[in-house]
């Protein structure tokens, strides 16, 4: 999982979006414009729209911090520590995907 906000215009959605190759989301069961909810650990999810993007890589997903209700914050714990500061990795965190039931 990688984050960011782009120019702030997420910032005024409910509702985060989660960014990912085509290809990507159709072997994870996904549309484009649908929904996703995103697992990071136990008890830690988040329910996003979908969004395909060719830009990225598969196996990556992207949603950018900003979204009033759908922080990636959500997904973040504290038992993975960057090494250096010590604080909660945010970057690069695995995650499971799957079409909400």
């Amino acid at each position: 999982m990688n984050s960011w906000l782009e120019g702030g215009t997420h910032a005024r959605r409910s509702t985060s979006t989660a960014r990912f190759h085509p290809e990507e989301g159709a072997r994870q069961g996904l549309e484009d414009g649908g929904e996703v909810l995103l697992e990071a650990g136990v008890g830690r999810s988040l329910r996003c729209l979908v969004e395909f993007d060719p830009t990225l890589r598969p196996g990556v997903v992207v949603i950018p911090y900003g979204s009033v209700e759908g922080s990636p914050n959500r997904l973040i714990g504290t038992d993975e520590l960057e090494e250096f500061t010590g604080q909660p990795r945010s970057n690069g965190l695995r995650v499971r995907a799957s079409a909400p039931q």
